[in-house]
Parts: structure tokens; C-alpha cells; sequence
């Protein structure tokens, strides 16, 4: 559904005390998308993976042509593989769609 598209990943909550909040934004691309699960499988663009906290949770915005829709979740898995540095990211409450005027 979502394969393919950009996203924009960032903190909005630590969840272990006495660790600062990362403010950045993480850009990566949808590999895959299984609903049943609750997951997003994103290919994390030019960051390591030590920068993505799996104590955090984070907004996703997925931006494709048509809808800017977003999610919260957490990170549960991040490793490398052939293709890059990736994320399995576990999506909380569903997707929300965001008004883009």
C-alpha cells in the first residue's frame, strides 16, 4: 500500500528516563508494509543506526502524492542487511491523515 513511499521519522517521546529526547528527523523509504502485523519496513537513509533509539516513540509521516498521513510507533528491530540499514517499525492507533492546506 505504502511500498516505495518517503518517509519523515521523528521522536516525540523517551520512554527511559534520564535520556534526552532526539530531535532530528530520519528520512527513509517504505520497503514493505504488513497490516496484519502492524509494521512498516523502512530503509533508513542516510543515518546510522545507533541514532534511532529502540526506548523511543516516534511520528512517522509518509508522504505520497496524493495524502500526507502519519503514524506513532516504536522501533523494534533495527539492523543492516544488502539492502541498507533498516527499521522494523511497529505502528500504535492505526494511521491518521493530516490536512495539507
Amino acid at each position: 500500500m505504502y511500498e516505495g513511499c518517503p518517509v519523515e521519522l521523528q521522536m516525540i517521546k523517551m520512554i527511559r528516563e534520564g535520556v534526552e529526547e532526539d530531535k532530528q528527523t530520519y528520512f527513509c523509504e517504505i520497503l514493505e508494509h504488513d497490516p496484519e502485523k502492524e509494521y512498516l519496513y523502512l530503509l533508513l537513509m542516510e543515518a546510522s543506526l545507533d541514532m534511532i533509539s529502540l526506548d523511543g516513540v516516534y511520528e512517522c509521516r509518509i508522504l505520497d502524492d496524493e495524502n500526507k498521513v502519519s503514524c506513532h510507533g516504536m522501533v523494534k528491530e533495527r539492523f543492516r542487511d544488502k539492502r541498507g540499514n533498516l527499521l522494523v517499525f511497529q505502528i500504535e492507533n492505526g494511521f491518521y491523515k493530516n490536512n495539507l492546506n
